[in-house]
């Protein structure tokens, strides 16, 4: 969903990794799909994605968190149906999680994240 004129602020994006050099990776693959007008938050811990989460209406949720996984998910699960909000998540396990709306299992390629990305209808 693009800024519909020069007022608007731009669409956000919750990146959400304990990782540096993934959440610099995740936003490199955001950016080179066409999302470089979209406002980018980044959070380090499940509990500082609830706060941004609470603060801004998020787009998309996108990221891997060791700690504060359940208050996330938590707020995830009531904010999707009141906000609309997309949510991609980067995860190890065999399943994922039921608070997504899509998933991408570690390792993937950047073609792998445009093509789970494409599913979400961010555009």
């Amino acid at each position: 969903m693009p800024a519909t004129d020069e007022t608007d602020p731009p669409p956000r994006i919750l990146l959400v990794d304990r990782n540096d050099d993934m959440r610099y990776f995740v936003e490199t693959c955001l950016h080179s799909n066409g999302l470089a007008t979209w406002s980018i938050d980044q959070a380090r811990t499940g509990a500082e994605a609830v706060r941004s989460l609470h603060r801004e209406h998020q787009l998309a949720v996108i990221g891997d968190v060791a700690s504060g996984q359940e208050p996330l998910a938590a707020s995830l699960r009531s904010m999707r149906a009141l906000h609309n909000i997309r949510v991609l998540k980067l995860h190890c396990w065999s399943t994922p999680p039921d608070w997504c709306d899509a998933a991408l299992r570690h390792p993937f390629s950047t073609s792998d994240f445009h093509r789970v990305l494409s599913t979400l209808s961010l555009h």
